[in-house]
């Protein structure tokens, strides 16, 4: 399965950009940061944490650089995107190390332009789409511009997708490709009754827009994509009432059979932060209480609770992982099993895999003197 490209709720992204404040900082090319031996019932895992390398934009004192998203193509060829301080930012693992990986220039390179890549995802080498969103100074009478944005990587450079006119800046959130001509996108729009789910679908030379059935005058979140196929994806997210005080979270999933969008309901209401699909009898998600949910082809149903659970990763129906702000959980088949998340690592944004035995958690790391740096947890054996 070489789809795999989730992270946490962008409403808590936006939220921590908005808080936290730029910095300078220069990181070593894959340093170790520290492992952990994570005991299961069929073998041991050996989960590593790394600080691959980023450049600090001009001006700024601290950075702000998260990992917001994870897609792996092969074990020698893996792909993570976020921001540094509001310059996008791409990173590939070669197999022995991770080097940063140059956008052209456009409109993200403009004076004071604030740019995030949220969403990764690549089906071979040639074939990685990464999107996200931009406030874009335009330098004219316009001020900054809200856009979407879109990227794809052909095997030796980066390149600006075109995307439909009039698209909310929000679109495109994550993406899942299947093929060179076939991949989506979902993100949010907004009418002046409702928010809605936006969903658009790759061809190989454009995208087009797709219904998707959900619509709500509640603040709409889309955390996740994830799919076994073409024919069987799955998107989660959450609603939640306006207002700070006695605020009802509702949690949000929508399937995609082949030919059309359809609203399941879960029996968790927390809200899901992240879903990851196996085969179309077994995809697994996580929500923001903790529980931990499967899908077995006809209902989902929660399996257990793991404290600060994020994100989830799925190697086989007997190899499930579960990535935590406090705790690593896995599932062996039978019995589930809890490690202390490594340190190194302080939030997860992004889970990717490969079968068998390789998983990757993208996020970020908050060092002693203030920097917040991109970090990945990583295992080859488990």
């Amino acid at each position: 399965m070489l789809v795999e490209h989730r992270h946490g709720p962008d409403g808590q992204r936006r939220s921590a950009r908005r808080r936290r404040a730029v910095v300078t900082f220069a990181v070593c090319a894959a340093c170790l940061c520290g492992a952990v031996l994570v005991p299961s019932a069929s073998a041991a895992a050996t989960w590593s944490v790394a600080d691959p390398p980023f450049t600090v934009p001009w001006g700024v004192s601290v950075p702000f650089a998260p990992l917001y998203g994870i897609s792996a193509v092969s074990t020698s060829d893996v792909w993570a995107v976020g921001e540094v301080s509001g310059t996008p930012l791409t990173e590939n693992w070669s197999g022995s190390k991770w080097s940063s990986v140059a956008l052209p220039a456009g409109p993200c390179s403009a004076f004071e332009s604030d740019c995030v890549l949220t969403g990764v995802s690549g089906d071979a080498p040639g074939d990685v789409i990464a999107v996200g969103d931009g406030i874009i100074n335009s330098e004219s009478s316009a001020g900054w511009v809200a856009t979407p944005l879109a990227f794809h990587y052909n095997g030796d450079a980066w390149a600006a997708m075109t995307l439909p006119s009039a698209l909310p800046y929000t679109a495109l959130q994550h993406v899942a490709a299947f093929s060179p001509t076939d991949a989506w996108a979902v993100g949010i729009g907004n009418s002046t009754t409702a928010t809605t789910a936006l969903a658009l679908q790759w061809n190989g030379s454009t995208w087009t827009q797709v219904p998707t059935p959900i619509s709500t005058t509640n603040d709409l979140t889309i955390n996740a994509i994830s799919g076994s196929s073409a024919s069987d994806i799955w998107v989660v997210g959450q609603t939640v009432t306006p207002g700070y005080h006695n605020r009802q979270f509702t949690s949000v999933i929508m399937h995609y059979n082949g030919s059309s969008w359809t609203q399941s309901s879960v029996p968790d209401q927390s809200g899901l932060l992240d879903v990851d699909a196996l085969s179309p009898v077994d995809a697994w998600a996580v929500a923001a209480d903790g529980s931990v949910l499967n899908w077995n082809g006809s209902a989902w149903t929660v399996q257990t609770q793991e404290s600060g659970a994020q994100q989830v990763a799925v190697l086989s129906p007997s190899d499930v992982w579960v990535g935590g702000i406090v705790s690593v959980g896995h599932y062996n088949g039978s019995a589930w099993s809890t490690t202390p998340t490594p340190s190194g690592i302080n939030e997860l944004y992004g889970a990717a895999v490969l079968s068998p035995g390789r998983a990757w958690f993208a996020g970020i790391s908050y060092k002693s003197n203030g920097d917040e740096v991109p970090a990945v947890l990583s295992t080859s054996n488990g």
